[in-house]
């Protein structure tokens, strides 16, 4: 898992820099913007089965059969559907961009339909960690092989969906083997419905974040949303490279909190200090180095603001933060509902700070909301934090899974 999610930070970290200098503001402006539109399309389309899918194959041993085609049988579904709502938004949004665009429709297939739930649910992400990797690696060399200017755009969105599509017939391959591969429209539909309440607090965690360029193209011009979605993606890779041992922890905590409350709260506090703790420091040095990194990053040609990453800095730190109350506490001690109406109030401060502020400070504005509604987020964990100390943990569960627990 490490290695996969590692593949794709080194890919994003490598290409977005490389387009930034050879498209130039506009066109990379126009890129972002389409990749806005498409990772919104994903989060629809995938429908959180990374999270019930390996849930489930975790669950059941002896029924992976008829959960993969329940779950790929309502991916086929969902793809279809949002294939068509992308083309249509992207024609009405800016037509100009439509032949682009559809180049994007790649991408949007390749991971939508990713059986990658099913290995992880079955412990054989082994598997498929070597071909995902090669294939984004192949990626990212042809990106920056074949790309040399603002024409060769469609280069990004084909390169990248390929290295997916082929992660997936990868995938398709060894569930083939393993389970068999059938598809049904009436078991689709059953997995659409099962996985709607999981969909609920996945979507209300990522759609704000998602819609945020769009919102800032509308406020503000193509060339701020260069300048924001640069600056976030590489305030974001610094979080981003602390997210497998979140994944690696959520399983242990939520195990805790069940059966062994103080011990959930002393390794709370123990992981808190660290992931916390390093994200503040790489907070600060974004902050004293933003002129430095920038240039590192994006050279001296794309210009990125320095103040822009400095506003931006605290990122890191207030994501580790609210990751590791809300995630970590909340959802495990079964506070998601009011967990996911904090992430909903929140996201729409920042898309309506976003739409009002870059209306006078462009760029500088939409990240004066993400970082605003990041603090409010924080504070609303630390509230519900603090109430659930009050509260007496349930009495334990008989059966405990094992002595040691995941």
């Amino acid at each position: 898992m490490i290695s996969i999610h590692g593949s794709n930070i080194l890919f994003h970290l490598l290409t977005l820099p490389f387009l930034a200098r050879s498209l130039g503001t506009d066109a990379f402006g126009h890129v972002v913007f389409i990749m806005s539109v498409l990772q919104v399309s994903v989060l629809f389309s995938e429908y959180g089965f990374h999270i019930t899918g390996s849930k489930k194959i975790a669950e059941s041993p002896d029924n992976h059969d008829d959960i993969v085609k329940c779950i790929i049988s309502a991916k086929l579904i969902l793809v279809f559907i949002f294939s068509i709502v992308f083309i249509l938004y992207i024609t009405i949004a800016d037509a100009r961009i439509l032949n682009l665009a559809l180049w994007a429709i790649v991408p949007l297939v390749g991971q939508s339909i990713d059986p990658l739930f099913y290995f992880i649910g079955s412990a054989n992400i082994r598997k498929m960690a070597p071909y995902s990797v090669v294939f984004r690696i192949i990626a990212a060399l042809s990106i920056i092989i074949f790309i040399s200017s603002p024409g060769d755009a469609w280069v990004y969105f084909f390169a990248n969906g390929l290295s997916w599509v082929c992660a997936d017939l990868v995938g398709f391959y060894f569930l083939h083997r393993s389970v068999g591969l059938s598809l049904s429209f009436r078991k689709g539909l059953c997995g659409l419905r099962e996985g709607w309440q999981v969909f609920q607090a996945h979507l209300s965690g990522n759609i704000f974040d998602l819609l945020l360029p769009t919102v800032l193209l509308v406020a503000a011009q193509a060339t701020a949303v260069s300048y924001f979605v640069a600056s976030d993606k590489m305030v974001r890779a610094v979080w981003g490279v602390l997210q497998p041992l979140r994944m690696v922890l959520f399983p242990r905590m939520a195990y805790l909190v069940a059966y062994e409350r103080p011990k959930a709260r002393l390794l709370l506090a123990k992981a808190s200090f660290v992931l916390c703790g390093i994200s503040l420091i790489a907070s600060v040095l974004l902050f004293l180095f933003a002129a430095e990194i920038s240039k590192l990053f994006y050279g001296l040609e794309f210009g990125l603001p320095v103040q822009l990453v400095q506003v931006m800095s605290p990122l890191p730190f207030l994501l580790a933060a609210n990751n590791m109350i809300g995630l970590q506490w909340l959802i495990a001690i079964g506070e998601e509902r009011l967990f996911k109406w904090l992430m909903v109030g929140c996201g729409v401060w920042r898309l309506g700070g976003c739409f009002l502020l870059a209306k006078f400070y462009a760029e500088t504005g939409a990240a004066i909301a993400v970082i605003s509604a990041e603090i409010f987020i924080l504070l609303g964990c630390l509230f519900l934090f603090w109430r659930s100390l009050s509260v007496p943990p349930p009495p334990p569960c008989v059966e405990r899974g094992g002595e040691g627990g995941p």
